[in-house]
């Protein structure tokens, strides 16, 4: 496993599921997984504006749930692990298997990240907040060592919730009524057709059906 530290708030922002990207001047081979590292550098103001800004930009999805505060974000510990599945350099009216279009780009992800023409977008699937693990960061992307890679937790196993601090609990639908159980959320949404605000994978998707009762 590799690991890359990167500033608050942009670490939780990708732990929280609002950054589907990392965006660089500089792209890797390496594909797999990769352990995201909160740097021990303390949010200026203008940190602490991007992330309350993000999920202001993200309501407009839909109602999300509790977030953490600014200054309850960890410093200097590993808060999420992700799989690397591509580096797209960034470019304009097209795309390709090695290009993103910026202009397809969601704006809450444009918001957080660096969008240039020639720029890289890491592409990060299968987000898993892990419980904050304290480690030193360095620059660029290095090796993991494998007895840190054995202490990390996952938060709620692999349905987390990417907008809320604690476990939600779901809420029950009437009996024998078709919904929509969100396979991030843990919510009912309370109609087939509602999409689900905050799946990492792509925000106002619809999640899997269920049916209770």
């Amino acid at each position: 496993m590799k690991i890359i530290t990167l500033w608050q708030p942009y670490a939780s922002l990708i732990a929280y599921g609002l950054k589907g990207y990392e965006t660089r001047s500089w792209g890797t081979k390496y594909r797999g997984p990769i352990a995201i590292h909160a740097a021990a550098r303390k949010m200026t103001k203008a940190d602490i504006d991007t992330w309350e800004t993000a999920f202001d930009i993200a309501v407009a999805y839909g109602p999300i749930e509790e977030f953490p505060f600014a200054s309850e974000l960890p410093l200097g510990k590993i808060v999420a692990v992700a799989d690397l599945t591509n580096c797209l350099s960034m470019a304009e009216g097209f795309s390709s298997d090695i290009h993103i279009d910026i202009r397809e780009v969601s704006d809450l992800e444009q918001y957080c990240g660096n969008w240039e023409l020639g720029r890289i977008a890491w592409q990060l699937d299968n987000v898993r907040r892990v419980k904050p693990l304290p480690f030193k960061g360095q620059q660029g992307l290095r090796d993991l060592p494998e007895d840190v890679a054995e202490r990390l937790e996952w938060v709620f196993d692999i349905s987390i919730n990417p907008f809320t601090v604690s476990e939600p609990q779901p809420k029950k639908p009437p009996q024998r009524t078709l919904y929509e159980e969100c396979h991030y959320c843990r919510y009912w949404h309370g109609s087939p057709d509602l999409p689900c605000a905050v799946n990492p994978m792509g925000l106002g998707k619809i999640c899997r059906e269920f049916e209770r009762g």
